[in-house]
């Protein structure tokens, strides 16, 4: 007996098998979108921009091939800056402070007791504090000591500075008072 013949496979359409080309473009196109995002993200701190950065949109890039996901990338949009707020509820930083000058005093003869006062206010010991409201200011300085002629000198203050106070012994015909024909002929009484 015979048998038929089996019918002969027909060749058809060739099938494709492997890797479409449209996958490399999508998946770089992801890894790309992925990296920016992340630097973005990451570097930025969080979700929130950075003051003054643009604000970034996402637009979807058709790839042109069938059954491809598309890709998404960001796009920078141009904006103008965010306004600058000036918040009036800061307190006042008050008045600049004060500049002070020390004053030195140099009394000579040196082993004198001597009572000096700057404007009315004695001075404790050999140096005194002035505030300079205005960067400079006159003072009255006054020096007595026993047995000598009073030291009576107005100066000018505009920083620290050493003061010469120089006495002058008084003379034995004077009975103790420092009248006004004992004074320095170089001073002016005011």
């Amino acid at each position: 007996m015979v048998t038929p013949a089996m019918p002969l496979p027909q060749p058809g359409p060739a099938v494709r098998r492997g890797t479409s080309k449209a996958v490399p473009v999508v998946v770089s196109a992801g890894l790309g979108v992925g990296v920016f995002f992340g630097l973005v993200l990451g570097i930025g701190g969080g979700t929130s921009a950075p003051a003054g950065a643009p604000p970034v949109a996402a637009v979807t890039i058709d790839a042109g091939v069938p059954d491809a996901a598309p890709a998404v990338a960001a796009v920078v949009v141009d904006a103008a800056p965010p306004p600058v707020v000036i918040d009036a509820a800061v307190p006042d930083a008050g008045p600049p402070p004060v500049p002070v000058a020390t004053l030195t005093f140099e009394v000579v003869p040196a082993g004198a007791d001597i009572r000096l006062t700057v404007d009315g206010e004695a001075v404790d010991g050999t140096t005194s504090q002035l505030e300079l409201p205005d960067g400079k200011r006159t003072v009255r300085v006054v020096g007595r000591a026993s047995g000598y002629r009073t030291f009576d000198k107005k100066i000018t203050v505009r920083g620290d500075q050493v003061v010469d106070v120089r006495l002058v012994k008084r003379r034995a015909s004077s009975g103790g008072d420092d009248g006004p024909g004992l004074m320095d002929p170089g001073l002016i009484d005011l």
